[in-house]
């Protein structure tokens, strides 16, 4: 390497450096055999050699591309001095000499320099292209996912409210009318008429009767409340008169009469507070011998069947849920239910039957105005405070599904600005 005065590479040596570094790189990925470097100090100006011996090769020095991988070097090496030479040495192999180093800053011919800008503006253009497709990607996402998510959240059903009535396994408008051993947990009420018959045979635990009492009135105003409320709601879906056979997740089911014959599966999916509404607009018939089976964490507390006129279970059914008919409820001899009978307007008939009103830990009151504490009084006299939980929509998945959606629009948002940035045309200082 051979510089203009004789103290250029001792002022600029990491030019130096960077020379010898590059040169030595490309001979060794090119050429084969030993190779060498050697500084002459003897002449006026300092000469740097880098040889080799083997087949030779010859240095191919040109502006590389935008995506080149290869060449910057060199075209570096070939800007900072002048007249790179490369030939082939007669023992074999080659040599590369700089003769001059530039000491100041070598001007790049005015064509290159024009080049060199075109390649970074197409590239910068290319990036700008890239993060405003990205940007626009990620908002679709985004809201795609916001929006699954508040549907999701806006299907997610609460429990129906039922008041004073949760603490009712029967309740009805006109009498209440029982053969055989019945065994009944929980209150059993009738309002505004008075009859209960069958009491005993029939026993109640964990309960008391109200025969035309204010307990039992109230109990009949909310079990109105909840049938609105469970007759009022949205469908997901409508249903075949016969749900046996039929596995269903949380949801609101619609149908004309509604009937079942063997099993009908209802599938929480791992959510302890899915929710399952049944709205028959007539007559709700179960066979004998059919059931209800719960899997995966459902809950006999959220299953609700709203019947437009009256409800019948046959022998042996084995029955899940709360019925709110709005005339009678009749369950035939054997037929257990985990769950409410609750007739409006009529009669509940029972025969040798086995009601168990499902221990709940919490329940949302029968309507959304706030309402008072409820007590129940025990057989034995005693009051248990019963605190109802705001009817409040349930928070999870749905939620951080918005949310993500969410944060998705706001950080694709952002890059479309950015690009829209950086297609604006600036002043830069030359």
């Amino acid at each position: 390497m051979r510089g203009r005065r004789c103290d250029a590479a001792l002022t600029r040596p990491h030019i130096c450096e960077l020379v010898v570094s590059e040169l030595i790189t490309n001979v060794d990925r090119y050429a084969s055999g030993p190779m060498w470097a050697s500084v002459d100090w003897s002449a006026a100006e300092p000469t740097i050699r880098i040889a080799h011996v083997g087949p030779g090769f010859d240095l191919q020095i040109q502006l590389p591309g935008v995506d080149s991988v290869g060449g910057r070097g060199l075209f570096i090496v070939d800007t900072l001095v002048t007249g790179i030479e490369s030939f082939r040495r007669s023992a074999g192999g080659s040599m590369a000499r700089w003769p001059q180093l530039t000491s100041r800053r070598t001007r790049v011919p005015s064509e290159v320099r024009a080049k060199i800008r075109r390649q970074k503006a197409e590239a910068g253009r290319m990036v700008t292209r890239h993060i405003g497709t990205v940007g626009r990607l990620v908002v679709a996402l985004g809201v795609v996912f916001a929006v699954i998510g508040s549907q999701s959240a806006a299907a997610q059903q609460a429990p129906v409210g039922l008041g004073t009535a949760r603490s009712f396994a029967v309740l009805a408008g006109t009498t209440v009318t029982n053969t055989g051993p019945s065994t009944i947990s929980g209150d059993l009420g009738v309002s505004p008429g008075s009859a209960v018959v069958g009491f005993p045979p029939g026993t109640v635990s964990n309960g008391v009767i109200h025969a035309a009492d204010a307990v039992a009135l109230q109990a009949q105003a909310d079990v109105t409340t909840a049938y609105n409320d469970a007759a009022g709601r949205a469908t997901t879906a409508t249903v075949t008169a016969d749900l046996g056979g039929q596995t269903l997740v949380a949801g609101v089911y619609t149908g004309g009469a509604l009937g079942l014959t063997g099993a009908l599966t209802l599938d929480a999916q791992g959510d302890p507070n899915a929710v399952f509404v049944f709205q028959a607009a007539s007559t709700l018939i179960t066979e004998s011998t059919s059931s209800v089976n719960l899997i995966n964490g459902a809950n006999p507390c959220n299953v609700y069947w709203q019947v437009g006129s009256s409800a019948t279970l046959k022998t042996n059914s084995v029955f899940v849920g709360t019925v709110l008919a709005l005339t009678s409820v009749a369950a035939n001899t054997g037929a257990t239910v985990q769950g409410r009978l609750l007739a409006r307007n009529g009669e509940v008939t029972l025969d040798n039957n086995v009601i168990t009103v499902p221990n709940c830990a919490s329940a949302p009151p029968a309507t959304t105005t706030t309402t008072a504490v409820p007590t129940t009084t025990t057989a034995t006299g005693a009051t248990t405070t019963v605190a109802p939980t705001p009817n409040l929509p349930e928070t999870g998945a749905t939620t951080g599904t918005a949310v993500a959606g969410l944060f998705a629009v706001g950080i694709g948002s952002a890059l479309v600005l950015l690009a829209a940035r950086r297609t604006t045309p600036a002043t830069h200082r030359r």
